[in-house]
């Protein structure tokens, strides 16, 4: 029986964990579709399969889905169209790569090669967001990712103290220092003690890649800040440990879900619509794929907005002082499975995308905007200079470049409340003259006191009011 619907996946060089889980689901995802619409299927590895092994299932497929990319799956490809002509649909998976510009497509010869009948999948409204700034006639469908099992949500029993959790990869980009100052407040200033928080992951010295920064030992960083604001006896960091060990501890009773991240391409959040999922409440940064869990969970979620400032995005770290706060337990009834999440909708988007592949629309050459040619020579320009090895696109956190896609993923303007008492943050320090800068996730600065005023800190995210 000939192949109908090809699956091209890829299982190596994964930068997390949690993507190859990722890859799994979308493979299986799309098994059981076909299984139960009866279409015949094939999942070609490119690490384990040989190109003319693929060309011959490419030949009598009428769609191809690529779960991921990466040079591997770029070389299979590309030359299906630039040299045998192949008209066959795609359905390209986003991922990460509409928060820079799509630009791996182009630098490996895949988006020249992209027509008006392929597809993009996003998994968040402002993954679709960010690639509308890049391509203009090809359609981004938004497709969330989910879990194999679909259990029914079951209530919690309440713990005595509130018990905060965050689960993933211990990285500025994830704002955890931030975190950790607005647990200060909640201590020192507020006079509340009854809570607990708990880090689970390892550190994985990513940085800030697109800007160009690296990083090392943060979570000592993390641990000398909690021990400088007295809060040792609070927090606690488990390092890695299994998901299913970490969601048997927290099983049967309520915790907090924390994640004010600002990473780049924080395009879903499974650790977090995993806990949201088994029942818990979250306090989320509200920046990419966090803002779309608002529509199924709403009754358990607490968002949070990421503001501008000229050295970069912050969060008020009152705000997120507050949310603690105020997160006491709450009822959350039992319910099932959340449709918008279920197998059987994606089944349905599915369907069109098979519909949108198996018609006779009319193909077109993909028209993209010029920022995909200024990232590209951004990029190069890096290479050549010796200060990145590929990944830089932006000079830093004050670059401008990166601003139309920070505010396509909830980027907001900050508006200070001057009136109240306001401290420097720990990662600022005063001298005579002068405010230095040693800003875990933004960089090194140093601003003249004489230019800066108290809401000029706050406007920048250097200084917190309580």
């Amino acid at each position: 029986m000939n192949t109908r619907l090809l699956i091209l996946t890829s299982r190596k060089n994964y930068i997390w964990v949690s993507m190859e889980e990722i890859i799994s689901w979308i493979e299986k995802s799309w098994v059981k579709w076909a299984i139960q619409r009866e279409i015949s299927y094939k999942i070609i590895n490119v690490d384990e399969s040989t190109f003319v092994e693929f060309t011959k299932a490419a030949l009598v497929s009428d769609l191809i889905v690529v779960t991921c990319f990466n040079t591997s799956i770029a070389s299979f490809l590309t030359p299906l169209r630039s040299k045998l002509s192949l008209p066959t649909p795609w359905v390209f998976y986003l991922h990460g790569l509409a928060s820079f510009g799509c630009w791996p497509l182009f630098q490996w010869k895949v988006g020249q090669s992209l027509t008006s009948r392929d597809t993009f999948i996003g998994s968040c409204n402002r993954d679709r967001d960010q690639f509308n700034l890049v391509f203009q006639n090809i359609p981004c469908s938004i497709i969330p990712f989910s879990l194999h099992s679909e259990k029914a949500l079951s209530p919690k029993a309440q713990n005595p103290i509130r018990k905060f959790v965050f689960i993933g990869r211990i990285t500025s980009q994830k704002n955890l220092h931030s975190l950790i100052l607005a647990l200060s407040i909640l201590k020192t200033k507020w006079s509340y003690s009854d809570w607990e928080m708990h880090f689970f992951g390892k550190e994985d010295n990513y940085g800030s890649p697109l800007m160009g920064r690296r990083e090392k030992d943060y979570q000592k960083y993390l641990e000398n800040l909690a021990n400088h604001l007295k809060l040792s006896e609070h927090i606690h960091f488990h390092g890695f440990i299994p998901r299913e060990d970490i969601e048997r501890m927290m099983e049967n009773e309520q915790w907090i879900f924390v994640a004010p991240s600002m990473h780049s391409d924080e395009n879903f959040g499974m650790a977090a619509f995993r806990s949201l999922i088994n029942g818990h409440q979250a306090i989320l940064s509200d920046w990419g794929g966090h803002h779309d869990f608002q529509k199924e969970f709403s009754q358990a979620l607490k968002l949070l907005p990421v503001f501008h400032s000229e050295i970069g995005p912050f969060m008020d770290i009152k705000q997120l002082a507050e949310a603690f706060r105020d997160a006491s337990y709450i009822e959350l009834p039992a319910k099932k499975y959340p449709d918008y999440y279920s197998q059987a909708r994606l089944n349905l988007e599915y369907d069109e995308l098979w519909k949108r592949a198996t018609s006779e629309a009319l193909t077109e050459a993909v028209s993209t905007s010029p920022l995909v040619n200024e990232i590209l020579q951004r990029r190069a320009d890096f290479i050549k200079a010796g200060t990145s090895d590929g990944s830089q696109i932006y000079g830093d956190y004050q670059d401008e470049l990166k601003d139309v896609f920070f505010k396509a993923y909830g980027e907001r303007e900050y508006q200070a409340n001057y009136s109240e008492t306001s401290e420097l943050c720990p990662w600022v320090k005063e001298t005579i003259d002068t405010y230095e800068v040693n800003d875990p996730h933004r960089g090194y600065f140093t601003f003249k006191k004489s230019h800066y005023r108290q809401e000029d800190l706050l406007k920048l995210g250097l200084a917190y009011s309580y």
